[in-house]
This record gives structure tokens, C-alpha cells and sequence, in this order.
């Protein structure tokens, strides 16, 4: 399905639509794709209120494409999630009846500072007002998440009640054709974040730059047989794990939970 013309149509008949956008390269694509149809759509950019300069590049963009209207939301709830082997805090969006789950990865960086997990699992939670009647997400089948693995998307639009119209245009785009569009139409990327090697374009090990990731520590939450663990700022610690809100199996925002 031709990208620009489902962004087409969706905007011909949904009046409040907008753009969940994240910085990443599949995000700017769709965002450039979308403001040639509708130059003033709203972005939603979530953001944790821990290190600001993970945002530097999505905040020049921003600038730059005078995108006037960012919407930042505060989640109902967060949870822990551990599974095949890796551990993510679960944020949840309230977005009218239901639910949007998004992960939040913390990974130990040498030479920054450390956010504590329990920090951001405690950090100010509410309700979601949502206007909107279509999300335009990036998401592509060719995405694999470390919690649940590969994720094919089922369709291009889904439609469920009490849920905004979810569409995602490049779902059927491989990674070499969001590369082609972006060094073809010249659109900026993060330099700190993705680089080109002589096999292709990859993201680079180095998550200092990378507004996906926290620089932070989770050792306490982790699963594990030890009472204890070391801790960056405490030394040693009581491993919590057990006694934190946990989810088993989250659910990706385009299937939704109640």
C-alpha cells in the first residue's frame, strides 16, 4: 500500500489526527510524510524528565520543522516486565477506554550519571485527556521489541472502540527503504544515534545519544535467586523485584489493553 496515499485518505477523514513520533528514523519519515498532507498535525513525544540532552536532537527538530503543537503525556501507571532474559519498566497511557503500553529500557552507561529504576517507576502519574481520533504511528512489521520479540502488524488501520483510528503507513517498509527515503529527500537523522557502515546503516552500540534509552540502573528489580545486589549509589541493596507492580505480558499500543 502506497504510504502517501493512506495518509492521504486517513487525513481526509479524520479531522484530529496526530503523529506519536519519537525522533527515530522511522518516525521522521512518517512525520515528513505526513506534513506534506497536513503541515500543522500535532506531534505526541514522550518524554522522561531525566536527562534533557537525550533530546537535543529531537528538540532542534522540532525547531526547525516549527512543529507547533508537542504533546507529552503522563502515564496512569508503570509496571516492570522481565522476560527473555531482559528487563523494562512498562509505562501505561490512558487513551480514552483503553490503554497504551510503552517500554522504558535502562541501560548502565560508564562516565553518566545513573537515573534508579524505582525513580522512574515512581514518577508522577495521572490521566490522559485524548482529542484525538487517529494516531499515526511508525511502527513497521520488520520491528522486533526485546520483550516480546518480533511484532508483525496485522493491518495497516485498526479500528477498535474506545480506542483512536491506529494506522501505520510504513508498515510494510523494510529498513533499506526508510534509508533510501531519508538519504533521498535529505532528511535529518541522529548522528550519535545511527551511522552508515560499509554492510549498511545500523544504530550504533553507544546508547549515550539514544532518547530510547535511560542511562540508569535496575539491578533491584531484576529477577534473581540473591536477596541482594550492588548498587551504584548505595552499595549494596535489597533486591525489590517481587514486591514491584508487574505485567506479563504488556501489550503493544496497536492491540491495546483495557
Amino acid at each position: 500500500m502506497n504510504a502517501q496515499l493512506l495518509i492521504q485518505s486517513l487525513l481526509a477523514e479524520h479531522r484530529r489526527a496526530a503523529v506519536l513520533w519519537s525522533s527515530g528514523k522511522d518516525s521522521q519519515v512518517l512525520l515528513h510524510l505526513v506534513r506534506q498532507v497536513r503541515p500543522e498535525v500535532p506531534v505526541i513525544f514522550l518524554r522522561e524528565p531525566w536527562q534533557p540532552h537525550r533530546y537535543a536532537f529531537a528538540q532542534t527538530m522540532l525547531a526547525n520543522w516549527r512543529v507547533s503543537e508537542v504533546h507529552d503525556l503522563t502515564p496512569s501507571a508503570s509496571y516492570v516486565c522481565s522476560r527473555n532474559g531482559h528487563t523494562s519498566i512498562i509505562h501505561r497511557f490512558q487513551m480514552g477506554a483503553k490503554g497504551l503500553d510503552l517500554p522504558v529500557d535502562l541501560v548502565e552507561i560508564e562516565g553518566e550519571e545513573l537515573v534508579c529504576g524505582l525513580d522512574v517507576m515512581a514518577r508522577p502519574h495521572g490521566s490522559t485527556h485524548c482529542p484525538w481520533d487517529l494516531l499515526l504511528s511508525g511502527s513497521r512489521s520488520a520491528d522486533a521489541d526485546p520483550l516480546l520479540g518480533p511484532m508483525p502488524l496485522s493491518a495497516h488501520v485498526i479500528r477498535q472502540p474506545g480506542f483512536p483510528t491506529t494506522a501505520f503507513p510504513l508498515r510494510d517498509w523494510s529498513d533499506a527503504a526508510v534509508w533510501d527515503y531519508i538519504e533521498t529527500k535529505q532528511i535529518p537523522y541522529q548522528t550519535d544515534r545511527y551511522e552508515k557502515t560499509p554492510e549498511g546503516w545500523r544504530e550504533r552500540a553507544d546508547k549515550r545519544g539514544n532518547p530510547d534509552y535511560l542511562a540508569g540502573c535496575i539491578r533491584c528489580m531484576e529477577p534473581g535467586d540473591s536477596p541482594t545486589v550492588p548498587c551504584p549509589k548505595f552499595g549494596t541493596v535489597n533486591r525489590v523485584a517481587a514486591h514491584l507492580p508487574r505485567i506479563e505480558n504488556p501489550l503493544p499500543f496497536y492491540i491495546t489493553a483495557p
